[in-house]
């Protein structure tokens, strides 16, 4: 099935309201989960110490996570295109914000993590539906410079949320950050009552509810170029959860590094996705999406593969852990927006499905990642920097077989 164009120009549906502020509030949308992810990271050992347990089972509460993003994703897209974005985000908010109050009072690692899993349910709606709502208002390089700049606020979270959680485990116990990440969600749900106009009109929805809204995934099964994008997306999610379940005990349990000093290298990462991640619309508009996400691919393959080639001898040492990993987190945010662009490029009438069906992917490949991480525990390093390998290779291969016809083949 034929693919869109590499890159179309600019454009903005004028019968769509204009969104005021609008990489706020997608930004804001899209930061609820990542912060329910990284602030209670540096927690981990704490948490495993008041429940009696191991930091392998705490991970497991990450790992519940994101199935349950895997799950509500494919729910809320379509749910959305066929009833509107806002009523899906309203639900979605409320049960994420009493999720993470029950987290707060859970007395059992298996309570959390049943919790954690709810509170994934609601977190996806706003991952799910930022996406949603920047298909509905552009397309082409403004649609990537809008995802690009989401990312730039998106980064609050993976910057300052680990560092706020260790600076909150200072002064209240883990309990206290689940009830602030429980209040970051009333001010979003709040936000999005105040600010966010309803992008998906009546007469844009899909005709005949839910169940023909379900419908555009047999469509999207057929796209070929859609679900190659999706998997190289799904891959770059892969080393990005394996590394939110991982690195906090690589970093401070086999490199020997305080929890601060963890939150700032998690910072500095995000730093290094973000700052590429901006630079995506002109690198975009001066050498093609084909080439740039080839490019993408190639860059974190080497790198997962340099990875592997140090840590699994015993080779690695904390500085070139960290500066490779650097360099990776660079290649994923130029290849993590600019994927998704493409993969919803042509799907504007199902953009919610499309959303759904690419974050599904996404999130299944990422919790069977965080999973592996988690499973195969072994008290060093080597199961987090196999997992970056397998998607690093996999990657590489998607954009090898997904994008190997000629430009003009893909119009």
């Amino acid at each position: 099935m034929a693919g869109p164009p590499p890159l179309p120009g600019a454009r903005r549906d004028p019968a769509q309201p204009v969104v005021k502020n609008a990489v706020f509030i997608i930004g804001a949308l899209s930061t609820i989960g990542p912060m329910a992810i990284d602030m209670y990271l540096p927690a981990f050992p704490a948490i495993a110490k008041a429940l009696a347990t191991e930091v392998g089972m705490v991970q497991l509460s990450m790992v519940s996570f994101f199935a349950a993003l895997v799950i509500g994703q494919l729910i809320y897209g379509p749910v959305s295109d066929a009833i509107g974005r806002k009523r899906p985000i309203y639900a979605g908010l409320v049960l994420f914000v009493i999720a993470s109050i029950g987290c707060a009072l859970a007395e059992s690692v298996e309570m959390l993590i049943a919790l954690r899993f709810v509170q994934g349910i609601g977190a996806c709606a706003g991952m799910v539906l930022a996406r949603a709502i920047v298909r509905d208002i552009h397309t082409g390089r403004e649609a990537v410079r809008l995802i690009s700049l989401t990312l730039l606020v998106l980064s609050v979270s993976p910057m300052l949320a680990p560092l706020g959680g260790s600076l909150l485990t200072q002064f209240v116990s883990w309990r206290g950050i689940f009830l602030v990440i429980a209040a970051s969600g009333a001010v979003c749900l709040w936000l999005m009552w105040r600010q966010l106009p309803e992008t998906r009109p009546p007469e844009r929805r899909t005709r005949g509810g839910v169940r023909a809204a379900l419908g555009a995934y047999r469509v999207l099964m057929r796209d070929r170029r859609f679900l190659g994008t999706a998997f190289m997306c799904g891959c770059g999610q892969g080393i990005m959860v394996s590394y939110l379940t991982g690195s906090s005990f690589v970093f401070i349990e086999v490199f020997g590094v305080s929890p601060v000093g963890y939150s700032v290298i998690f910072a500095v990462n995000a730093c290094a996705l973000v700052g590429s991640a901006q630079m995506n619309a002109t690198l975009v508009g001066r050498f093609g999406l084909p080439r740039l996400i080839r490019a993408a691919t190639l860059a974190v393959c080497l790198s997962t593969v340099t990875l592997a080639a140090l840590v699994l001898p015993g080779h690695a040492s904390l500085v070139m852990f960290w500066g490779i990993t650097m360099v990776l987190f660079a290649a994923l945010g130029v290849l993590n927006p600019i994927s998704a662009v493409l993969a919803l490029e042509s799907h504007g009438a199902r953009a919610g499905a499309a959303s759904s069906m690419l974050g599904g992917i996404q999130f299944s490949l990422a919790t069977v990642a965080g999973a592996a991480v988690s499973l195969f525990f072994d008290g060093s390093a080597r199961p987090l920097v196999i997992a970056f390998v397998i998607c690093g290779i996999g990657a590489a291969v998607l954009a090898h077989v997904t994008l190997r016809r000629p430009a003009s083949a893909q119009a």
